[in-house]
């Protein structure tokens, strides 16, 4: 069964290293679906490399007006987007995102017709009691699918990604992601009253070449959010294949 495979580049790489990543991964064949998260001055090769699917890191929810240094989901369907990142922990604690904007972003996308990846996570001390991850859970995904139709709540990708495992060692441990995964798509289920949803949830934090086979062949999980094991393309490759 495909998974999805979600590279998020960040804040790294120029345009020349830009095009030869994309390059790489576009002469290749691969089983699993590939959605790069470039960073946003290089999305105008999305038209070079059209056998790949693109996303944007970070977009505001306005179409336009005075808003200095912000970008448009407008703006970013001509150069393709499909996806975009939302409520990414570093966005989260480095930009002091709230919950209430990332909702915006999240109604925005699906207003636009882009599949927002919407990410959640707990703290080190909050996973280690299971009421407190519940609660954490439920708040995130209650505050950023407000207003969310119960026909749309599909439509949004659930990229789980505990704090504590982001930029670390070693990732979370399958079995507990597992069941977390399962937490998440009870509360996401539990919004759609008598209505069937198929909950899709990623996991991130801390995968490499050496470690992701289990997480990728869970069937709790339907694909992967990468960050530094996806800034490789022969690395990226090896888990695509």
């Amino acid at each position: 069964m495909s998974k999805l495979i979600v590279a998020n580049i960040k804040m790294n790489k120029n345009v020349m290293e830009m095009k030869e990543y994309l390059s790489d991964l576009n002469a290749e064949s691969f089983s699993n679906e590939l959605v790069v998260l470039s960073p946003t001055p290089f999305l105008f090769l999305s038209s070079v490399y059209s056998n790949l699917t693109f996303g944007v890191q970070n977009f505001y929810y306005k179409d336009e007006g005075a808003y200095t240094g912000e970008v448009s989901l407008k703006m970013l369907k001509y150069l393709n987007v499909k996806y975009a990142l939302i409520g990414h922990s570093e966005r989260r604690k480095n930009f002091r995102e709230s919950n209430a904007l990332i909702n915006k972003k999240v109604l925005k996308c699906l207003e636009e017709g882009v599949t927002p990846i919407l990410c959640v996570g707990e703290s080190l001390s909050q996973s280690k009691k299971d009421n407190l991850l519940k609660v954490q859970l439920k708040r995130l995904l209650g505050q950023a699918l407000r207003g969310v139709k119960v026909t749309d709540l599909s439509k949004v990708l659930i990229a789980y990604e505990p704090t504590y495992a982001i930029g670390a060692d070693a990732p979370s441990d399958l079995e507990k992601v597992e069941s977390t995964v399962r937490i998440i798509r009870n509360i996401v289920k539990s919004k759609s009253a008598k209505t069937q949803v198929d909950v899709k949830v990623l996991y991130g934090g801390s995968l490499n070449p050496e470690n992701y086979t289990a997480y990728l062949n869970s069937e709790e999980l339907d694909g992967l959010l990468l960050g530094r094991a996806s800034l490789n393309s022969q690395s990226l490759l090896k888990i695509l294949r």
